[in-house]
């Protein structure tokens, strides 16, 4: 964010995929770095609202029912919308290939993290190194971490 000159409050992000990394990610944005979190979703449920989501009530909700589905009916998002949805940040922290070149042109964030091992496809990559609107943290940097400690165990 100090790259591109985005500091400050008033930033917003959006993570797909509330695992490990999802979780720990959407936590630290909004404790740590006083990001407002709008949206999130896991593999049952995608959740959306501008004025920002109640992370600590939604990491409560998965640890405790191993999912976020069922935590609210009003703010449900179908998750392949949700990366579409305008902010600052988006986290794509779940599964590979998730980003195709469809939805890379479609993309309204100014910093893509790429918390997930391969998270957009070639043809993604591609349309991303065309467009100087967004500025992309690859997984090999942002989810260096993962990849390592997967390594490990």
């Amino acid at each position: 964010m100090k790259h591109i000159r985005r500091e400050g409050t008033g930033q917003t992000a959006i993570v797909q995929g509330f695992g490990n990394v999802g979780s720990v990610t959407a936590s630290t944005l909004e404790a740590e770095m006083g990001i407002k979190v709008i949206g999130v979703s896991d593999h049952t449920a995608g959740y959306f609202c501008a004025q920002g989501l109640p992370i600590a009530e939604l990491t409560t909700c998965a640890a405790l029912n191993g999912s976020l589905n069922g935590w609210s009916k009003q703010l449900l998002i179908d998750p392949a919308e949700l990366l579409t949805q305008q902010c600052d940040i988006l986290v794509p922290a779940a599964i590979e290939r998730v980003i195709d070149s469809r939805i890379a042109r479609e993309l309204k964030c100014r910093i893509l993290a790429e918390g997930a091992n391969g998270p957009t496809t070639p043809e993604s990559d591609r349309v991303l190194d065309c467009r100087n609107d967004i500025f992309v943290i690859p997984d090999i940097l942002c989810n260096s971490g993962g990849v390592i400690v997967c390594y490990f165990e």
